[in-house]
């Protein structure tokens, strides 16, 4: 009586490889004499299906700090000036009001506009990140009102911050600065003339 093949063990490879391992034995009934019998191994080897792009892994988004590379302008201190500060050679002087502006940010800033009480400045060079200036707005001032200041009024750059952008003060107006002393021009010596005549009489 004959045997039947028995699919005994099945493993699968590292290199993702099903390996299936089947026994099968000489039949016991009665044969011409010969070499011994002996049990054969069958291997079986199906390789695994080739990746198509229907079953690929999706890549992973990798997330963007925007806010991180973006500038932000930022108004400082503000208060009523003349326009070169310090002492003035005459009454009446004009004034306005000196305004600091700085880039808190981590890029580079575009041109941009300020406004202080409607007068209107462009900061055509931009603003370089971790730089700050000083603007002077002539007659911006106002007499016991509110000084209101706007960076990018026209929002122009795109920050990673819009909320401080404005800044409201009440300011007082300054001690009229001392009158400077001019400095005296050297006169030059007036020069003097030499010459003279000789008269012969006769």
């Amino acid at each position: 009586m004959g045997k039947a093949i028995i699919w005994q063990s099945a493993a699968i490879t590292a290199m993702g490889l099903i390996v299936f391992i089947a026994g099968c034995a000489v039949p016991s009934a009665p044969v011409l004499p010969g070499p011994p019998a002996t049990s054969v191994s069958v291997v079986a080897i199906f390789a695994s299906p080739t990746p198509t792009p229907d079953n690929l892994p999706s890549p992973t988004p990798t997330a963007t700090n925007v806010a991180g590379s973006l500038p932000d302008l930022v108004t400082g201190w503000m208060s009523i000036t003349t326009e070169k500060g310090g002492c003035i050679l005459s009454l009446p002087v004009a004034l306005g009001v000196s305004l600091s502006i700085a880039n808190a940010g981590t890029a580079d800033a575009g041109p941009f506009v300020i406004e202080v009480n409607g007068v209107r400045q462009t900061v055509t060079q931009g603003l370089p990140r971790g730089k700050s200036i000083t603007l002077w707005f002539s007659g911006a001032y106002s007499y016991g009102g509110e000084t209101v200041a706007t960076v990018d009024v026209l929002f122009q750059v795109q920050e990673s911050n819009e909320e401080n952008n404005s800044l409201s003060r009440f300011l007082p107006l300054p001690t009229p600065p001392p009158t400077c002393t001019p400095t005296p021009t050297p006169t030059p010596p007036t020069p003097t003339s030499s010459t003279g005549a000789l008269y012969r009489e006769g």
